[in-house]
């Protein structure tokens, strides 16, 4: 088991690894990795949204000075695609 052999990635880095790897597999562009998601046992463990020092921004560590929809236009825009 993946899982088992490298008890250091979490389910949640696994998880985007498999969608970056099916991206790329089919043709679509190499997306860059960012490791270091952790699982957490149950909603109790989950960050507080209401912490957040700007929820239309994110949180850390995906904290951006872009709203949503401008950072999807700015990542697709890359690619050719437009509104």
């Amino acid at each position: 088991d993946l899982k088992e052999e490298n008890d250091l990635v979490s389910d949640a880095d696994l998880i985007q690894m498999a969608g970056q790897v099916a991206v790329e597999f089919s043709g679509g562009p190499k997306i860059p990795m960012r490791w270091g998601r952790r699982d957490v046992d149950g909603p109790e463990a989950c960050a507080d949204p209401e912490a957040s020092q700007d929820l239309e921004r994110g949180t850390p560590p995906f904290v951006s000075s872009l709203s949503p929809s401008q950072h999807l236009r700015q990542m697709f825009g890359r690619m050719g695609f437009t509104d």
